[in-house]
C-alpha cells in the first residue's frame, strides 16, 4: 500500500513541479512526510503561524474563512491532486483560513526548510507553486459553489429498503453525470479480485477504492451496513453528504448506529448529515417531522415518496447542486404579481426545489411549498386579501395603525397548523428581529406564524413575538433573501421582486401639509398632487432592504424577474387579477430568454398547470 501511495504522490506532483525531471521528482517526493488525518479534524486554524504546506494524495478538505464577526464562509473544496497552505508558506503570513479534513485523508507535508531548499535549487519549481497559489487566490474572489461527489446511505434500521432507495437515487443522479453504486458485496469482490489471499476488513483498500472511484465518476453512492462496521465507518468518513434514510412510519428516536457514528467522528458538527424520510405516496402530507429532527440537531431533511419519480429527481438536483430555487420579495399588494410568475415558471417546465420569501413573498412562497396548484393559490389569495380584507382592523395607533388580529386569523384559517418541517420541499422566510437587530430565518415551527412575522409591516401591523423577541417585516433588512437561499440550498435561483426603483417624483420645495394635500385632491386635476400617504410610506420604506439580495444573483446563471407594477399601489388588493396577469406575462418573457441559455433546466413536473388555462377571471 505504501508503494501505491508513493505512486499516487509521484503522479500528482508534476501538476505543481512540472519542470523537474523524473529523478528530481522522486528525490523531492522522498523529502515529503506522509501524514494520515482522520475526517472532521482541523488541519489549519485561521491566524496560526505557517510552517508547512500539504499536497492532498487522498481525501477531501474544506477551506473556511472567518470574518471579523466570527462568521464562517465556505470558500473551497480540496481533493486528490490539490495542495493547501502554499500561500502562507510563500508570504510568511499567518494562516488565512481554517482548513478542515472532512474525509479521512493522506497528505504529503512539505516543511519550510525543504520548501526553501527547493526554491534555491529549482527556482522554476518555486515559480510554478507561486503561479498555482495565484490561481487559487483568484478563484477565491468568486462565489464558491460546493459540490457533493461522495454520498453515504445509512439505513436507520434493517427494515428500510436501502438498496432500492439507492438504486432509484442513482438513476436520478445519472441525469447530471456518471454514477457508481458501491455496496459491501461489490467492495469485497473487488478487494478479493485484487488480492485473492487477503480476507477481512482492509480500510486502506477501501480508502483507495473510494478515492479512485471518485476520480473516475461524477458521483459515488456508498450503501452502508445497518450496523456500525468498518465498512460503514469508511463510507461515512469518505462522504461529502451522509443520508440517514428512515421510514416515516417508524420510530423517530435516534438509533444506536447514528450515535456510534457521531461518537466516532472527531467533530460531529462538521458532518454533513441529512435525514431522508420515506413515504408511500404524496396522497397524505408528512407529519411529525419535528419529532424526528429534535434529536438530530444540524441535520438537513428531505421527504421522498416512493410513488413516482418527482421526489427522487428533486433530491438528486439538491445533492448535485442543480436545484432550482425560488426567492420571492415583498411589495404589498404588488407582490400578488408573483403568483403569475410562479404560474409561468411551472408552465415552462422548470421545477421549484426550494422556496424562500419575505412579507407577501413569504405568503405566496408558503402556498407554493404547500404544493398548491396555481388556480388554488390565486383564488385563495383573492378570498384572503380581497374578500376577507384582513388589513381593515383599525386600532388605537399606539403600536400600529392596524390591530393585526384579522390577518392572523386569515393566515391560520387558510394554512392551518402545518409545520414548515412537514412541507414536501424546503422552505424558509425571513423577518427582522428588532430585539437584536438581525435577520431571523424561519425554517421550523408553524408556517402561518412564520408568515405573520415576515409580513408584519412596522407601523402598519404590530410586531410579532417569538422566543421573547420582537419581529417585524423581513423587508426592513432583507427584502429579497437570495443570500440566505444560497447558503441554505445553493443551485440556480429565480428571484421575483414586485418593486419599483424610482417611485415618487415631487415638484415642490417641501412636503405639503395634510390640509394642502387634501385641497389639491379636491380642486382641479391641474393642481392635483399624487403623494404617498402613511401606509404607502411605511411599505415603501420597508422595501428598501432588497438591494443586497439582487447583488447576490449570479449574472447569466440566476434569473431576476421584476414585473412592471408601477401603475398599481401597495394597497391595490382589488387589482389581484390584473397584477397576476402582469407578473405572468413578464415572467414568460424573462423565462424564454433564460431557458434558451439553460435548456437543461426544463423538467416538466407533473403538477404544472396546462398552458391554455386562463390566468385572469
Amino acid at each position: 500500500m505504501e508503494d501505491e501511495l508513493h505512486d499516487d504522490l509521484l503522479s500528482l506532483l508534476p501538476r505543481f513541479l512540472g519542470r523537474l525531471t523524473k529523478d528530481e521528482l522522486a528525490a523531492f517526493a522522498a523529502r515529503l512526510a506522509i501524514v494520515r488525518v482522520r475526517g472532521r479534524e482541523l488541519l489549519y486554524r485561521q491566524g496560526d503561524p505557517s510552517d508547512c504546506m500539504h499536497f492532498v494524495v487522498t481525501g477531501r478538505l474544506e477551506v473556511w474563512v472567518r470574518d471579523r464577526h466570527g462568521d464562517r464562509r465556505l470558500v473551497a473544496h480540496l481533493s486528490s491532486g490539490d495542495c493547501v497552505g502554499e500561500l502562507s508558506l510563500l508570504t510568511g503570513d499567518a494562516r488565512a483560513a481554517d482548513v478542515v479534513v472532512i474525509r479521512d485523508a493522506v497528505l504529503a507535508r512539505l516543511g519550510r526548510e525543504d520548501f526553501d531548499a527547493l526554491v534555491q535549487s529549482h527556482p522554476d519549481a518555486g515559480l510554478d507553486i507561486a503561479r498555482f497559489a495565484l490561481r487559487t487566490l483568484r478563484r477565491g474572489t468568486t462565489q464558491f459553489v460546493p459540490k457533493v461527489r461522495n454520498i453515504a446511505l445509512v439505513p436507520l434500521d434493517d427494515r428500510v429498503p436501502i438498496a432500492e432507495f439507492g438504486r432509484r437515487l442513482e438513476l436520478a443522479l445519472l441525469h447530471f453525470g456518471s454514477t457508481l453504486y458501491v455496496d459491501r458485496a461489490l467492495a469485497d469482490a473487488l478487494r478479493d479480485a485484487a488480492r485473492p489471499s487477503h480476507h477481512g476488513g482492509d480500510e486502506r483498500f477501501v480508502d483507495r477504492l473510494l478515492d479512485q472511484s471518485e476520480r473516475a465518476r461524477r458521483f459515488v453512492i456508498c450503501e452502508t451496513d445497518p450496523a456500525f462496521t468498518s465498512w460503514t465507518r469508511s463510507c461515512v468518513a469518505h462522504a461529502d453528504r451522509v443520508l440517514f434514510v428512515g421510514d416515516a412510519t417508524h420510530s423517530p428516536a435516534q438509533t444506536l448506529l447514528e450515535k456510534a457514528l457521531l461518537e466516532s467522528s472527531a467533530d460531529p458538527a462538521l458532518m454533513h448529515n441529512e435525514l431522508v424520510l420515506l413515504h408511500a405516496s404524496r396522497r397524505e402530507p408528512p407529519s411529525g417531522t419535528a419529532t424526528w429532527l429534535a434529536p438530530r440537531a444540524g441535520y438537513r431533511h428531505s421527504h421522498v415518496a416512493w410513488e413516482g419519480d418527482r421526489d427522487f429527481q428533486r433530491l438528486a438536483r439538491l445533492l448535485s447542486g442543480n436545484a432550482v430555487t425560488l426567492v420571492l420579495g415583498g411589495g404589498g399588494a404588488r407582490g400578488l404579481a408573483e403568483i403569475g410568475a410562479v404560474r409561468a415558471i411551472r408552465e415552462a417546465g422548470v421545477p421549484i426545489d426550494a422556496v424562500g420569501g419575505t412579507s407577501i413573498g413569504a405568503i405566496v412562497g408558503g402556498l407554493v411549498a404547500l404544493d398548491w396548484r396555481d388556480e388554488t393559490i390565486l383564488q385563495s389569495c383573492k378570498h384572503a386579501f380581497v374578500d376577507d380584507r384582513p388589513l381593515a382592523d383599525m386600532t388605537v395607533p399606539l403600536f400600529s395603525l392596524l390591530a393585526g388580529r384579522k390577518l392572523a386569523r386569515t393566515l391560520h384559517h387558510y394554512i392551518g397548523d402545518v409545520d414548515i418541517e412537514d412541507l414536501w420541499q424546503p422552505y424558509f422566510c425571513v423577518s427582522s428581529n428588532l430585539s437584536d437587530s438581525s435577520v431571523r430565518v424561519h425554517h421550523t415551527g408553524r408556517l402561518w406564524r412564520a408568515m405573520q412575522a415576515s409580513a408584519a409591516l412596522p407601523g402598519l401591523l404590530p410586531p410579532t413575538i417569538a422566543g421573547g423577541q420582537l419581529h417585524v417585516d423581513g423587508g426592513v433588512l432583507d427584502n429579497l433573501p437570495v443570500g440566505v437561499m444560497k447558503r441554505f440550498i445553493g443551485g440556480n435561483t429565480i428571484a421575483v421582486e414586485a418593486t419599483v426603483k424610482i417611485e415618487y417624483s415631487v415638484d415642490a420645495p417641501e412636503f405639503p401639509s395634510p390640509l394642502e394635500y387634501l385641497r389639491s385632491r379636491i380642486v382641479g386635476a391641474r393642481d392635483r398632487k399624487f403623494l404617498p400617504t402613511l401606509p404607502n410610506l411605511l411599505i415603501k420604506s420597508t422595501l428598501l432592504g432588497g438591494a443586497s439580495g439582487r447583488n447576490e444573483l449570479r449574472e447569466g446563471v440566476d434569473l431576476y424577474i421584476n414585473p412592471p407594477v408601477r401603475a398599481y399601489g401597495f394597497l391595490d388588493w382589488d387589482a389581484i387579477y390584473s397584477l397576476v396577469d402582469v407578473g405572468y406575462r413578464h415572467a414568460q418573457a424573462c423565462l424564454r430568454s433564460w431557458l434558451d441559455q439553460h435548456p437543461e433546466l426544463r423538467w416538466r413536473e407533473d403538477f404544472a398547470a396546462p398552458a391554455a388555462e386562463a390566468v385572469t377571471a
